[in-house]
């Protein structure tokens, strides 16, 4: 983010970490300063940058005690420190982490068993928190994660027998997700694809009769 790199926790033996490293890209032969440390120790943690901004996901404490806090870092404000978000679903870590369409995900991890669940959130809609949408087809942790063009590859893992060395590739699904809920309603629905207009001009949605209210639109 902002041309930096940036380490953030992790753990030696029995100890784990609150230290955040940076790197300015530009003067690599600057090496590493400390940065703004992270508000809890974590190893196992997941990252992502989104709109010039570092979230820090989930991650294990000493014990591996796992912990479902999510904090955001502006580094153009490093005096601001860090600000927390909404908490994850449940405590996990070990999961990975990338951004698509001005949203984050948080992908896999652990929290009593290894999971395949993806979460997203959308900053623009902070208030509904993290919402479920379509797993991975493989429950994983501990793997290594990459978004390009929109589209998230999966590197190896475990899936909670054994290591696997598979890679996958997946991408936004388009229509509507979560597919089903209560009539009660009260929880966010994403609707997504091609030809919706310029992001603006939908002015009336309703789902199995329901009236909806537009929280947010964009178009990418």
């Amino acid at each position: 983010a902002g041309g930096r790199l940036y380490v953030m926790g992790g753990f030696l033996g029995a100890d784990v970490f609150t230290n955040v490293y940076v790197m300015d890209l530009a003067n690599p032969g600057a090496g590493w300063s400390e940065g703004v440390g992270l508000p809890q120790a974590a190893q196992g943690g997941a990252a992502a940058t989104l709109d010039g901004l570092i979230y820090h996901l989930g991650g294990a404490s000493t014990g591996n005690v796992r912990h479902a806090g999510c904090w955001r870092f502006d580094p153009a404000h490093p005096e601001a420190g860090w600000t927390a978000i909404s908490n994850l679903p449940t405590a996990r870590a070990w999961g990975g982490a990338g951004a698509a369409h001005g949203r984050l995900f948080f992908l896999g991890g652990y929290d009593t068993n290894v999971l395949s669940a993806v979460l997203s959130y959308d900053p623009a809609s902070a208030g509904a928190g993290w919402v479920e949408t379509a797993p991975l087809a493989q429950a994983a942790d501990s793997f290594g994660l990459a978004v390009a063009n929109s589209r998230f590859y999966r590197v190896g893992g475990n899936n909670g027998a054994s290591d696997v060395a598979a890679a996958a590739r997946g991408e936004l699904q388009t229509g509507v997700a979560p597919s089903h809920g209560p009539l009660a309603g009260g929880f966010r629905v994403d609707i997504s694809g091609a030809g919706l207009g310029d992001g603006g001009d939908i002015t009336n949605v309703t789902l199995c009769g329901i009236q909806a209210v537009i929280l947010t639109q964009r178009t990418d």
